[in-house]
């Protein structure tokens, strides 16, 4: 049975999914599942009695035309016509609609309805191959010829085998039976059984679920007339209690000889010509019934003696209530708006016979069909429209928009109905576990979503070997970046305090500039206590504590909220303070002294390998000249994966240009920089690509080397700068010239 391998999926593969199925369906699952334990070879393999009743408790259970939702995932069970209980499911993935058939078929028979149509028509239908490009005969055809069959053998005398699945089936073959035994009193004296004990007990479901089953089946149930109650057929409990004498009819499992009664009435009636066996389902390949079917002269047993066939009547048809493809076809004509169709329970041969026929048949609307193979996955792309609902801040940027369209119609004389906003919001979009969809602002996401939102804050400690005042520590720092200032103890960065402006907390007041009075100290909380050691906010959110370590040695501890910017930044400044610390190792303590800006050999070239580390963040490959201060970038000429490079020559640490191609390509130390282009002129690098070099070229330029506000330097590279700027440089802000070159370094930085 297809629900063969749910225990063993339970428990012992970790799905923690839900379990769905019909009520008949669970019924009959702990039915089978039972049954296979008591007769099956290998059983404990997939299921044990532990495994199966854990199995039970999961399972729940839904009505035809009953939706439920997981993980809003929407779902809805509708009639397969395969067994009782059989179901097919309408699945709806983030509006993606998706037909799972499972067994079905189309087809009404004595006892159940055929497979109903859905609602709408899905994207994408999961259906049966399993007889690829076959053709079923007719019910009336095949009745006509099974009834037929059966009155010949028994008639000349003979016995009947009829192998079936005791579920499904056999009951369909039961009601044929007992009608025909009613209209032909000629053969009412021989005896039909059917010889098993699971199709017993199954029939008392049939009994139970008989308001699930066609009209006809209703209609006999309302005049308290059972149908499965039978006059003519008898249950045969086991072959030790059977009177084999004379003709019988015989409905044994399982259907394809595997084992039990059926295999054992086919090896005792197999070598007398009177006797004759009819297959009426499917039979798999590799199974002693495929191998019957053929009409041997003889069959070899498992003991591997042989089984002489002698009966005179080997016949076959099909009462399967599994889809032909006469039946898909007809089913798919009427799903008006499917066109991807992937075929399953199929073997290969089947499953390429029905993916041609239906890609054929079915070419005028584009149909797609995958036959499928085991781990092969199929990918099919869709494109879903969406519509979200806008609120707060995005919602009034949303009204705004609409106003504008509105106002823009109206102009043009057209009416509400036929005007359309454009534009775009920018905000978070949030899919609901019933797909719903909603657009907040970042700032808002908190208030409107309920969810937790985290910032990743980084933390570095430079122990100093030495005492050493904050304000060493920040004229060493403000070597490096200028607008470097010391945040009085008590109060808070701005740049730092965003968690506790979130909650609505009131930052602490600033402390008295007097040191020796406690105060209220010690009633201040954790976070006020940090608060009192003095602070140095760098920029970019970048703070140094300086504080007092063990023996009066001064500690010094970083800290930065994660950005990409923050984080070069905080390079920087902790790169620097290793280097004070190594100093102060070596009884040097302090800062270098005299002006912030002077540049000794050994600074510069510090200052360089920091700008090629900044630097080699962001670009494949970057080489400095220590002793010119050049570099020399490996750019990307447009802003894609694996885009050719070109070499841009950097000098005074922004003049960007590119080089030409040629030899330059493998040693750009030897190009020809008068031939080079300069890069916001180049057409070699994207404008984007351009606009992202001098972005980073002037960040690291503004982190390394502090500009003053009012005048020349005389230090080469920063009034070569300066003087770049003057021309119209690239502030972004719109700020050029010297009067502003530290505003906008400050600016750019932050």
């Amino acid at each position: 049975a297809p629900c063969g391998a749910l225990p063993y999926l339970c428990e012992q593969t970790g799905f923690r999914g839900r379990v769905i199925m019909t009520r008949p369906t669970k019924s009959f699952y702990r039915m089978v599942m039972l049954d296979f334990l008591r007769i099956g070879a290998g059983a404990n393999d997939i299921v044990n009695p532990e495994w199966l009743n854990a199995t039970i408790e999961r399972i729940e259970t839904v009505e035809y035309h009953q939706e439920f939702v997981h993980n809003g995932v929407r779902a809805v069970a509708l009639n397969a016509g395969h067994v009782l209980g059989a179901a097919m499911f309408l699945v709806d993935m983030g509006g993606v609609r998706i037909l799972y058939t499972g067994d079905y078929s189309r087809v009404p028979d004595r006892h159940l309805l055929g497979a109903e149509l859905p609602p709408v028509s899905p994207d994408i239908l999961i259906v049966e191959s399993t007889y690829g490009i076959q053709i079923h005969e007719t019910r009336e055809e095949r009745e006509r010829k099974f009834t037929g069959w059966v009155h010949d053998i028994v008639k000349r005398g003979g016995r009947c085998l009829i192998p079936v699945f005791a579920l499904g089936r056999a009951q369909e073959l039961l009601l044929i039976l007992e009608e025909y035994w009613a209209e032909n009193k000629d053969i009412q004296h021989v005896p039909v059984y059917y010889a098993s004990s699971l199709a017993t007990r199954c029939m008392n479901l049939y009994r139970t679920y008989g308001g699930a089953m066609n009209d006809r089946v209703r209609q006999q149930l309302d005049n308290h007339t059972n149908p499965f109650d039978f006059k003519f057929i008898l249950p045969l409990k086991d072959l030790a209690s059977f009177d084999d004498n004379g003709p019988s009819v015989v409905l044994a499992s399982p259907g394809m000889l595997q084992s039990g009664v059926s295999l054992e009435l086919f090896e005792r009636w197999a070598g007398d010509r009177k006797n004759g066996l009819i297959f009426a389902g499917y039979c798999a390949d590799g199974t002693l019934a495929k191998q019957v079917m053929r009409k041997p002269k003889e069959v070899v047993r498992d003991d591997g003696s042989a089984l002489q066939v002698r009966m005179q009547d080997i016949n076959v048809v099909s009462f399967s209530a599994h889809s032909d493809a006469r039946q898909t076809c007809d089913f798919i004509s009427q799903l008006k708006d499917t066109r991807y169709a992937v075929l399953v329970h199929g073997n290969e041969d089947s499953g390429n016979k029905l993916q041609k026929k239906l890609t054929d048949d079915f070419a005028a609307r584009g149909m797609q069909a995958f036959a499928t193979r085991n781990a092969v996955p199929v990918e099919i792309p869709f494109a879903v429209q969406r519509t979200a609902t806008l609120i707060g801040a995005v919602a009034h940027e949303g009204a705004a928009l609409r106003e504008d369209a509105f106002a823009a119609g109206e102009r043009r004389g057209l009416e509400a109905g036929a005007v359309t906003s454009s534009g775009a919001v920018e905000g978070v979009l949030l899919v609901g576990a019933d797909q719903q969809c909603t657009v907040v602002a970042p700032n808002e996401l908190r208030d409107y979503s309920g969810l937790a939102l985290a910032a990743v804050k980084h933390a570095t400690i430079v122990p100093l070997a030495t005492f050493l005042p904050a304000g060493d520590v920040l004229r060493e720092l403000k070597a490096y970046f200028a607008r470097s200032s010391l945040i009085a103890a008590g109060t808070i960065n701005p740049t730092m305090a965003g968690t506790k402006k979130a909650r609505g907390e009131a930052p602490p007041p600033a402390a008295a500039e007097s040191s020796g009075d406690d105060g209220d100290a010690a009633d201040a909380d954790d976070d006020e206590g940090e608060d009192e050691v003095p602070k140095i906010d760098v920029g970019a959110s970048v703070v140094v504590a300086v504080g007092q370590g063990s023996g009066s040695r001064t500690t010094l501890t970083v800290t930065w909220n994660a950005s990409d910017f923050a984080d070069l930044v905080a390079d920087v400044a902790i790169v620097a303070l290793v280097a004070l610390s190594e100093r102060s190792a070596h009884g040097r303590g302090g800062s270098l002294g005299g002006d912030a800006l002077a540049h000794s050999a050994t600074d510069l070239a510090f200052r360089l390998k920091c700008f090629q580390r900044m630097l080699a963040q962001h670009f494949s490959s970057v080489r400095v000249n220590l002793a010119t201060g050049d570099a020399l970038l490996s750019v990307p000429t447009v802003a894609e994966a694996g885009a050719p490079t070109r070499w841009v020559h950097v000098a005074n640490w922004v003049q960007a240009s590119v080089l030409p191609e040629g030899p330059a390509a493998d040693d750009p130390g030897n190009a020809d920089l008068a031939a080079s282009e300069p890069l916001q002129t180049s057409g070699a690098i994207a404008p984007d690509v351009q606009a992202q070099v001098s972005a980073l070229l002037r960040r690291a330029f503004f982190g390394l080397n502090p500009i003053p506000a009012d005048e020349p330097t005389g230090v080469p590279e920063h009034d070569a700068v300066a003087a770049y700027l003057d021309r119209g440089g690239w502030c972004e802000c719109g700020e050029h010239g010297g009067g502003h070159a530290a505003a906008t370094a400050h600016d750019q930085r932050d």
